[in-house]
């Protein structure tokens, strides 16, 4: 070969390397490309794993066309069985790309709401109606998550857009219907559930929340009916029993109440709200603590939350521990102050304490976001009276009356009132009125019993006392037969009752100081005091009945500077009731 060959051919092996090396530098800069479209044309094809391979490849390939990526991402979220958190991934992806639509959007938003991430979720599904405000479920959707996020005004708004725009079935009435409860708007709830209902008589939950409506405008017979409906529709329904079981409990059915909640919790012993209820259901039958036992299981399953706390507050309250009954109000005020409840409970304590400014503070602030509350303007009325303002006390009992939502507890409250101050006509007139409205209410008739009593005709008190202890068995009835066999001198029929009503509750001031009167009718002054004693510690409210009835028993012990003391300071407690009697007493002592 000379060399001019020789010379040739190093151009050629020369050109040839630089091809070879041209060649390799572009095809591994450009294979990307061509890649792609191969990885494309797998992604469409019928192989699920093959496809789904190329689809993530394509959907990472930076150098394919954002047709070809965004046609990856989507036919990725379309396969079945997806995490939540692999969608939201992509569909980020192609929001990114600058290619999602409304659907990519909403498709998010229900990736956040299943995982409980209610804010992101609304914020998707607003951009989605943002996008096409057409589509009715995205304002549903959105609805949704506010309503998860307690936004029930916002909610309802939304749920009424989505059907204005033509998304309107059970579910949205539903649903708004659940949010308008939230709300108080009973009336425009009951509209909402009544026409879920119709398109849909299948519809458990409805049922069931249509009930929740009633029970809250104490409705009871027409709840009972929607939970009876909802449990024929789903009898393992565990929300449903315990619901039934609330009910029965307001209607003072209480062994069917029992029942009801013995078979949630067997159906599912993890379900704190039937314990709660069952709480309430022991509260109610006066067995506070074995309420606090169970409410002891609501919080080994969950943080008390605040209806937890209220009935804690309630448990404890009724075995006379006040201070932790304000402890749990409190806490219950940290986690929420819109609810009334707290500030009703030390209302009442505080009223225990002679605190009469505290509690009328109490009261007003919820009158002042509840006008019609008569429990507030019951328990503010006796403060005013205790405060010495027995006008502005009869004013609100007859505001409570007027209002006619619960005339005959306003009337038995005014009854109570009008006996305090010594008014024993009005006090009778009252608590006829209460009876007459509510004649198998045990409260009326004690009410009527102790107003006979304390205007000296106990015989008519037994009768009454008689008829409440028919209805139910409760230490109230028992003492108010009691101190009626008392004024009749029947020691050994007083005795048994007060011994009865001490078993229900040994914890009551008010059981306590009946047991010292009959002791101190049977001759034994110092137990009587003794009685007394402990009445004092618990807070009676009649703390002008504790004093003079102790002044009974200095007497009694031939103590006479300590019972004119004892009458002396009934007389800065008394209300009117006791005026005649502690004149009469301190007259009878000898001069000093």
């Amino acid at each position: 070969m000379t060399i001019g060959e020789r010379i040739a051919w190093i151009w050629v092996w020369s050109a040839l390397a630089l091809l070879s090396v041209t060649l390799t530098i572009i095809i591994a800069q450009y294979w990307s490309l061509p890649l792609a479209y191969f990885d494309a044309f797998l992604c469409e094809g019928q192989n699920r794993a093959i496809a789904d391979s190329a689809c993530n490849r394509l959907a990472a390939n930076e150098d394919a066309p954002v047709g070809l990526r965004s046609m990856a991402l989507r036919r990725s979220i379309e396969g079945k069985g997806n995490a939540p958190e692999v969608a939201i991934a992509r569909l980020s992806q192609l929001i990114e790309l600058g290619t999602a639509d409304a659907e990519d959007w909403n498709n998010r938003g229900i990736g956040h709401y299943r995982l409980g991430d209610f804010a992101k979720a609304a914020d998707d599904f607003r951009t989605a109606g943002a996008i096409n405000s057409r589509v009715g479920i995205y304002w549903s959707n959105l609805a949704d998550a506010q309503l998860k996020s307690e936004k029930y005004a916002e909610a309802v708004m939304n749920y009424t857009t989505a059907m204005r725009k033509g998304y309107d079935n059970a579910d949205v009435r539903g649903n708004r219907g659940w949010a308008r409860y939230q709300l108080g708007s009973f009336n425009n709830a009951l509209s909402d559930f009544d026409k879920a209902i119709s398109r849909d008589t299948s519809h458990a939950d409805n049922y069931n929340n249509r009930g929740l409506v009633h029970y809250a405008m104490r409705n009871y017979d027409q709840a009972l009916a929607d939970f009876d409906q909802a449990l024929k529709l789903n009898k393992d329904g565990v929300a449903f029993l315990t619901n039934r079981a609330m009910t029965y409990t307001a209607t003072g059915q209480f062994e069917k109440a029992g029942l009801d909640l013995e078979r949630a919790i067997a159906l599912n012993a993890d379900y704190s709200p039937a314990h709660l209820e069952k709480s309430w259901l022991l509260i109610y039958t006066d067995r506070s603590a074995e309420a606090l036992t169970e409410l002891a299981v609501v919080e080994r399953l969950a943080p008390l939350d605040i209806f937890a706390l209220e009935a804690r507050g309630r448990a404890l309250y009724a075995q006379g521990l006040r201070r932790e009954a304000i402890a749990d109000a409190e806490k219950a005020m940290a986690l929420n102050d819109q609810y009334t409840w707290p500030f009703q409970l030390r209302s009442e304590i505080r009223q225990d304490f002679d605190d009469f400014e505290g509690s009328i503070a109490d009261s007003t602030l919820i009158l002042k976001r509840y006008p019609t509350s008569v429990d507030a303007l019951a328990t503010r009325s006796f403060s005013l009276q205790l405060s010495g303002h027995l006008d502005a006390a009869l004013a609100d009992l007859e505001r409570a009356i007027e209002l006619g939502t619960a005339p005959a507890y306003a009337y038995e409250s005014r009854s109570y009132l009008n006996l305090y101050a010594g008014r024993l006509a009005a006090a009778i007139s009252d608590a006829r009125q209460s009876v007459a409205l509510a004649p198998k209410s045990i409260d009326s008739r004690i009410a009527l019993g102790w107003a006979y009593i304390d205007s000296g005709n106990p015989a008519s008190g037994i009768l009454e006392c008689n008829e409440a202890l028919s209805i139910k068995e409760t230490d109230r009835a028992l003492r108010c037969r009691a101190i009626a066999h008392l004024r009749l001198n029947q020691l050994p029929e007083a005795l048994a009752d007060a011994k009865r009503a001490f078993a229900f509750n040994s914890n009551s001031a008010n059981n306590n100081i009946t047991l010292g009167r009959i002791e101190l009718a049977q001759g034994k002054p110092d137990s009587a005091l003794a009685r007394f004693d402990v009445a004092s510690r618990l807070l009676p409210f009649d703390r002008a009945g504790v004093h003079m009835y102790r002044g009974d028993a200095e007497r009694a012990r031939g103590q006479m500077a300590k019972a004119r003391l004892a009458y002396l300071e009934a007389g800065k407690r008394d209300l009117g009731l006791y005026a005649t009697a502690l004149e009469e007493r301190l007259a009878s002592l000898p001069a000093q």
